[in-house]
């Protein structure tokens, strides 16, 4: 299959994502704006068969079908994917049982895909829940809330994101943050904030509708 076609960077990324977790992927012939999508074979199938079992909200069995995805395709194009879904399952594990010690491996997870994969299109996310464990919107709350820390982590998601829902999340945790150091002149001025550069995400909205 060849795809012709004008691509913007935002796009590129999540076409591949969808791809890939169809056991697709595509690589751009020269420097056209054609495209050769290719099967990637069973080690995709592995990364298939986990998103089927998060959305099952099997978390353990997702967490059990990215590890074996990663010992068989480290060095795979989607494996920065892999480790963040894996991270979240931990989250929503954490949740569900209310398990601290979930966010500890949660914690490990994300620290590994920013260490390993620097250049990743997923590290605002990874940044986003780093900063949610610290500020006690993980999983589960816990009593090492480190708002100073968190903000870091936000900041960092902001930067790092292309997804306008990962900004305006992480702008209106570090905006929650201020309201809890009694700051409120502050997290006002990063509300109006969230509002005015990421108006069609959810985080807007719901901004918009609490006046």
């Amino acid at each position: 299959i060849v795809i012709t076609t004008y691509l913007t960077r935002i796009t590129v990324v999540d076409v591949l994502q969808f791809l890939q977790t169809k056991g697709l992927a595509y690589s751009r012939i020269g420097d056209t704006n054609t495209f050769v999508v290719r099967s990637l074979g069973a080690a995709t199938n592995k990364f298939t068969e986990a998103e089927k079992a998060f959305d099952n909200k099997d978390y353990e069995r997702t967490i059990a079908i990215y590890k074996e995805f990663l010992a068989a395709s480290p060095d795979s194009e989607m494996a920065d994917n892999a480790l963040l879904k894996m991270a979240v399952s931990y989250d929503w594990i954490a949740a569900r049982d209310s398990d601290p010690s979930a966010l500890k491996e949660e914690e490990k997870l994300l620290n590994r895909l920013i260490t390993d994969y620097p250049k990743s299109a997923r590290l605002g996310d990874a940044y986003l829940y780093l900063g949610q464990i610290y500020s006690g919107y993980g999983g589960v709350k816990t009593a090492a809330i480190d708002c100073p820390k968190a903000i870091k982590f936000y900041d960092l998601a902001i930067k790092n994101s292309y997804r306008d829902w990962v900004k305006a999340q992480a702008g209106g945790r570090i905006a929650q943050c201020y309201e809890r150091d009694g700051d409120k002149k502050k997290a006002a001025a990063m509300y109006r904030e969230v509002v005015e550069k990421y108006p069609d995400t959810a985080v807007a909205k719901e901004l918009r509708e609490s006046g």
